[in-house]
């Protein structure tokens, strides 16, 4: 019986038997046809090396396996320079070809090879050509390579990353990542998708990642990134899109997830030596700034406010600055912040408040009782669960502030058309500008805030004008009447203050050791009438009052040093001895 093939132009066969028509070829009885054969076990290498080029190649051993008829090769032990691995590959004769591959090794350490570019450029084809089925010059589209890797470990930069595979297609110069997974790298898990063009020349990428990484600060060091903070980060979790090349790309989707706070962004950055960023769109949300403020200064963590922002933000390896909107402890805020980033930090922000700020969130109650009551209240005031320290916060960065308000609210005192300027410097503000109406009085005030001192000192001088008299007497929750049953008085009228100083600080014991000691509501003191004299159970202080008694009463001394009282004290015993007095011996 005669046998025939019908053939597509692919060269595949659609149909055998008796009748198909004249035959495009006659086999001799003594021939067998069959489908493509498969090896299942060779021997092939890419000698990168070039040190075993006598040995057959994967170009070869393809070769050679088509002009015989194989197709597919399978389950092959190979070293590539003494590294072990098994694969398993397809291959589909068609236009263009497509070779699948399926790797799987148990360490692959690509710290032993060390390209250079031009060595790079030279094993990869040109840069991707148009599609369809011939390039630009007539020539046959390049075969695709689908390959498919499961690698125990891949040491790079001296550090393993463990548990990846990897779907990857390669045609031409263009790598498409269908999925590139890292189970562990510095412990960190890593997902990267899409695609690499010109891979072996000028690469340009456009990749999707996401990843939760346990230690940001030594992924940062590994992979050569500057960091911006003067201490740890922790934990993080990003995801986003960028494309571009290894000099400059456009960021997507952006999203960063550490200290508590999510950052999102869009824009472009560019790498290198000179570092550049550019997000018309970003953001930063955190129910407590504390963490990040902490990190950014090097100073230690303290609950602070909650912080939204939003805006653009831009700048270099030097600066940053941020312009947009923001919420401070639920309190909305405009303008711009910038920061230098080398070094100690030096932080610029001019800021608006579109409407009434309430300063409850960031200073003790206010006092809402008489005047007597209100300094008791102010000597024992609570602080909010989210204020900050903000002496520390002070002392972690210097810088200038400006802030106006239409008006400001703590308790029931109201302060309008408020402005505030200052420059920081060595953990003390200068107080440029304090102004408002305060209650219908002008408010005008300059100074210092010295946070160098502890506890924190503050003078201030400047002027209140046109104090409505019954008003403040109202607001001190005091009756304007004064007098006896017989003679009753108010007081009404404007009182006005020109050269007023505030001047405040906490009290302070010089003791025996020389040392000056802060006394806080924690400290335990011995005192009498005039303040501190000692710290309770650990040293007495260098001053003291000295109430001298007799049999004509009480003689109170005013305060002084233990010298000028032991000399005090001497001069009276020896007044009290009398003048001094000549003695003659007995005979």
């Amino acid at each position: 019986m005669q046998t025939a093939t019908e053939a597509t132009g692919a060269g595949a066969i659609v149909a055998v038997g008796d009748a198909l028509g004249s035959p495009d070829h006659r086999f001799s009885d003594d021939c067998l046809v069959f489908a493509g054969m498969g090896d299942i076990h060779i021997h092939a290498r890419d000698d990168v090396s070039e040190a075993e080029t006598y040995k057959e190649d994967f170009t070869t051993a393809a070769r050679a396996a088509l002009h015989g008829g194989v197709v597919h090769v399978a389950d092959a032990a190979f070293s590539l320079d003494d590294q072990a691995g098994t694969v398993t590959a397809d291959i589909a004769l068609a236009i263009p070809t497509i070779i699948g591959a399926r790797l799987r090794m148990p360490q692959l350490d690509l710290d032993a090879y060390r390209l250079t570019a031009e060595a790079l450029s030279g094993l990869v084809p040109p840069a991707t050509a148009p599609s369809g089925t011939e390039t630009a010059s007539g020539e046959i589209e390049p075969p695709l390579f689908d390959i498919t890797a499961a690698l125990d470990q891949v040491i790079y930069r001296g550090e393993p990353a463990r548990k990846v595979d990897a779907h990857v297609e390669i045609r031409g110069n263009r790598l498409s990542l269908r999925h590139v997974g890292i189970g562990a790298l510095l412990g960190a898990q890593l997902e990267i998708a899409g695609s690499v063009d010109d891979y072996g020349t000028a690469p340009r990428f456009d990749l999707t990642w996401r990843g939760t990484l346990p230690d940001t600060d030594r992924m940062l060091d590994y992979a050569g990134l500057p960091r911006f903070t003067h201490g740890a980060i922790g934990a993080a979790r990003l995801s986003g899109r960028a494309a571009g090349t290894l000099r400059e790309a456009s960021l997507s989707g952006f999203s960063l997830d550490m200290l508590g706070t999510t950052i999102t962004a869009s824009g472009r950055v560019a790498f290198g030596d000179d570092l550049r960023f550019d997000f018309p769109q970003w953001s930063l949300a955190t129910p407590d700034i504390g963490r990040l403020v902490a990190v950014a200064v090097g100073s230690p963590y303290r609950p602070m406010v909650e912080i939204q922002a939003s805006g653009v933000f831009r700048g270099d390896a030097r600066e940053a600055t941020f312009r947009g909107d923001l919420s401070i402890g639920g309190m909305p805020l405009s303008g711009e912040l910038s920061s230098t980033l080398d070094g100690r930090p030096r932080i610029a922000a001019s800021l608006q408040a579109r409407q009434e700020l309430r300063l409850a969130r960031w200073l003790p109650a206010a006092p809402a009782s008489g005047a007597a009551e209100a300094v008791q209240a102010w000597a024992t005031r609570a602080t909010p669960e989210r204020a900050a320290d903000w002496p520390s916060v002070l002392k972690g960065f210097d810088g200038t502030i400006s802030l106006t308000a239409p008006a400001i609210a703590w308790g029931p005192y109201t302060m309008s058309d408020f402005a505030f300027g200052a420059r920081l410097q060595n953990a003390r503000l200068g107080v440029e500008r304090l102004s408002g109406t305060l209650e219908g009085a002008a408010v005008s005030f300059s100074g210092t805030i010295d946070a160098t001192r502890s506890p924190v000192a503050l003078s201030l001088d400047g002027s209140l004008r046109d104090i409505n008299v019954p008003r403040a007497i109202a607001i001190a929750h005091t009756a304007n009447d004064f007098g006896t049953d017989d003679l009753a008085v108010a007081i009404e009228g404007r009182l006005s203050f020109l050269d007023l100083a505030l001047r405040a600080e906490g009290e302070t014991l010089e003791a025996l050791d020389g040392q000056t000691y802060a006394v806080t509501p924690e400290v335990c003191v011995i005192a009498d009438s005039s303040g501190a004299i000692g710290l309770g159970g650990v040293m007495g202080g260098e001053r003291n009052t000295v109430h001298v008694v007799s049999a004509t009463g009480v003689e109170n001394w005013p305060t002084m040093g233990k010298d000028e009282v032991a000399l005090r004290l001497a001069g009276r015993i020896a007044l009290h001895l009398g003048p001094p007095r000549s003695l003659k011996a007995a005979d």
